[in-house]
């Protein structure tokens, strides 16, 4: 049998929470900076402070591209991720009854 992992669904519907979290964070942002104004919006429990601000960024991209292509000038790092893959979860629309026709490329595909 296959081992199951209940934290790796928790995992998951956290993310998933904090997907919607953020969509709505970015909606209501996006609010304010449509004021098209450096100010404070008042609210009664806690204030919105909109600043602009400017800075100055590095752009490899403007570099000779013999620089760029010299190994010398990399430095190689690695990062672990975690990652969230939906499994496969059947539904009442995906049952067979007599006389149904299945799109098996809608299903996965065919299996023999």
């Amino acid at each position: 049998m296959l081992e199951t992992y209940p934290s790796a669904d928790r995992l998951a519907a956290l993310r998933d929470r904090i997907g919607t979290l953020k969509e709505e964070e970015m909606r209501l942002s996006l609010r304010f900076i449509q004021e098209r104004d450096t100010r404070v919006f008042k609210g009664r429990r806690c204030d919105v402070l909109v600043e602009h601000e400017e800075s100055r960024e590095f752009d490899p991209g403007r570099l000779p591209a013999e620089i760029r292509r010299d190994p010398h000038y990399w430095t190689t790092r690695f990062r672990t991720h975690i990652k969230v893959r939906k499994r496969f979860k059947p539904s009442d629309d995906m049952s067979i009854g007599h006389g149904e026709v299945i799109d098996l490329t809608k299903q996965g595909g065919v299996y023999c």
